[in-house]
């Protein structure tokens, strides 16, 4: 179980987020809300080893994390089906599963393509299908329904209301709508700098 204890980050004289207490559930899906700038990507940094905290600590976070991050991070080199066998281990199976989320999303003929081919919603897709093919044992996900339409946002919750089942999954959005589509364990950003997460209902 992923525990924030009296964590805190600071940049300078500017603290983010301060004394932050919270326990994470074993399984399903946290949803993040909290106006632009309040800290949840940097809440996410956190989570993700990216950045340290000034003080507290976070315990229970395992080695495996897959993270979607706000901006396609993609190999630019690498065409599509190679950008998702670079995370991913040598199991059949493995690919299999990347194969069946290209189907399911809709990018099935660009596997060959290079991601500057690609349009804004389809790079995002890609690094959708990414982070879930890699099968990590806490997904991490900012702002995972970017550039996406109705139809396609609706597929994506669906796969990570899937992904949950095995593993926590901790979203950042900035939109109801969306988070409501994962479940109900929402959490508003409360503070400057953030010192609870509330349940939003």
């Amino acid at each position: 179980m992923i525990t924030l204890q009296n964590l805190t980050r600071c940049f300078g004289e500017h603290c983010v987020i301060k004394g932050l207490d919270f326990r994470f559930p074993e399984r399903g899906v946290v949803t993040l809300m909290g106006e632009s700038g309040c800290g949840k990507t940097t809440l996410l940094r956190l989570l993700c080893r990216l950045d340290r905290p000034d003080g507290g600590e976070i315990m229970g976070l395992p080695k495996r994390i897959a993270v979607c991050f706000q901006e396609p991070r993609l190999i630019n080199h690498l065409n599509c089906i190679d950008n998702i066998k670079f995370v991913l281990p040598k199991e059949n199976n493995c690919l299999d599963f990347a194969s069946n989320l290209f189907d399911q999303l809709g990018l099935s003929d660009v596997k060959e393509s290079l991601p500057g081919a690609l349009s804004g919603g389809m790079k995002q897709r890609l690094s959708l299908i990414r982070a879930l093919s890699f099968r990590g044992d806490l997904l991490l996900l900012d702002e995972p329904f970017n550039g996406l339409d109705e139809v396609n946002t609706s597929k994506v919750a669906k796969l990570i209301r899937d992904a949950a089942k095995q593993a926590p999954v901790i979203v950042v959005t900035h939109h109801i709508e969306e988070a409501k589509l994962l479940g109900k364990d929402i959490y508003r950003l409360e503070g400057s700098p953030v010192r609870a997460l509330t349940p939003l209902f």
